[in-house]
């Protein structure tokens, strides 16, 4: 028997549904995508299953029979099984389970599979999944010393490295990241800098129209005869001052935009340094 955990992203598609050596294990929301499954997972309370997600999911839950483990009993699925975390923990010992996957990697081998593979799942860093990831790849690393074939599709990054450190040359933009990060970070401070003055400039030129404002208003109660002349002075300072008001807010609005891109371009370069870097 081999085993195929399913996930959500692209590589499912890849996964062996057709295979019938393979048994298909799908989780959480994979079961809008994936086209069959063997058996279900889903280790969540009850409470966070209906922070995140529609009804629809518990109606699927329904049809999934005792093919279904679940962490903690569920009235709605009396047929669900519970699944053997305990169990899982005193064998294993470490505390080491950081997400589903991890779970049932472990279960997985309980069940001595001559295959686990993993399909749609990812844990690019700088995701949420940036930390379950290690927990995953230590439990692989577990099953492979057991004699358990690993398989991972190609576009999942568990598991891989661009190069072998100290061994092979990395490639010439990895070498040149460590001064990348730093040019991106003094661009982006740049860009700070120059948005702080623009908000400053914007602030002075609120604070003097508000003085105006009050000066008027004050002046409404405690000398009427000025009235006039005051709201003429407020008038033509706005008129001056409405054109380099709208200027100042282009020019926030463009260097938002320039400092969103700067910090979108150092993220792909931490994902890349983080994930094919040394």
């Amino acid at each position: 028997m081999k085993i195929a955990i399913i996930g959500t992203t692209d590589s499912l598609v890849d996964a062996p549904y057709d295979d019938p050596e393979w048994e298909i294990w799908g989780l959480n929301g994979a079961y809008q995508v994936a086209p069959k499954y063997d058996r279900w997972f889903d280790l969540h309370s009850l409470a966070v299953l209906e922070s995140y997600h529609n009804p629809e999911y518990f109606d699927f839950l329904k049809t999934c029979g005792d093919r279904l483990m679940l962490a903690h009993k569920m009235e709605t699925v009396p047929e669900a099984k519970l699944f053997p975390y305990k169990e899982l923990l005193e064998k294993y010992k470490r505390k080491y389970f950081t997400n589903t996957v991890s779970w049932l990697i472990a279960y997985a081998m309980e069940q001595n599979p001559e295959a686990i593979g993993l399909w749609g799942i990812n844990m690019a860093m700088e995701t949420e999944y940036a930390t379950q990831r290690p927990s995953c790849e230590y439990l692989l690393g577990m099953a492979e010393g057991r004699g358990i074939e690993i398989v991972i599709p190609d576009s999942s990054e568990i598991l891989k490295s661009s190069f072998l450190y100290g061994v092979e040359e990395p490639p010439a933009f990895i070498k040149k990241m460590p001064s990348k990060t730093r040019e991106l970070n003094n661009t982006i401070n740049e860009v700070v800098n120059d948005i702080a003055q623009s908000e400053g400039y914007m602030n002075f030129m609120a604070g003097y129209m508000q003085s105006v404002s009050e000066a008027t208003d004050y002046c409404k109660e405690k000398a009427p005869t000025a009235v006039d002349a005051l709201i003429d002075f407020h008038n033509m300072k706005g008129d001056y001052y409405k054109p380099e008001a709208l200027k100042t807010e282009k020019q926030l609005k463009e260097l938002a935009m320039r400092k969103s891109y700067m910090e979108g371009a150092k993220a792909l370069h931490e994902y890349n340094r983080k994930n094919w870097g040394y």
